[in-house]
């Protein structure tokens, strides 16, 4: 396997260890952040702020799973002032699903719109 593949296959892991990949079992963390979107309940513009610090235990609001030392946990600072807590897969999944919806201007969930795939 190559570094690229390893490194994709590694951004697209979720905490438990699920690839989260289109027709993987990961289908699961795509689909949730996927519906999120579409009900607005994360963001879709870009955060003023990036911190990254180890995990504290609160709720990831992509997967909605725990964010436990020691995972890193992305969080992001809108400036609405929302503040939007991630697994570093799930922010890799988020961050795709967001450009995907910019380059086709679509909504998540629409025909063509967001596949993601990573070898």
């Amino acid at each position: 396997m190559s570094e690229v593949s390893r490194r994709l296959k590694a951004e697209a892991t979720c905490p438990l260890g699920v690839v989260a990949v289109a027709g993987s079992s990961g289908d699961s963390v795509i689909e949730t952040i996927r519906d999120k979107l579409a009900r607005g309940l994360l963001p879709t513009e870009l955060p003023l702020n990036l911190w990254i610090s180890r995990g504290k235990g609160r709720a990831c609001d992509g997967c909605g799973l725990p964010i436990d030392p020691p995972r890193i946990e992305h969080e992001f600072d809108f400036a609405n002032g929302r503040i939007v807590r991630f697994h570093e897969a799930c922010t890799a999944t988020w961050r795709r699903l967001v450009i995907s919806l910019a380059d086709g201007d679509r909504r998540p969930g629409a025909p063509g719109g967001d596949t993601i795939v990573a070898e």
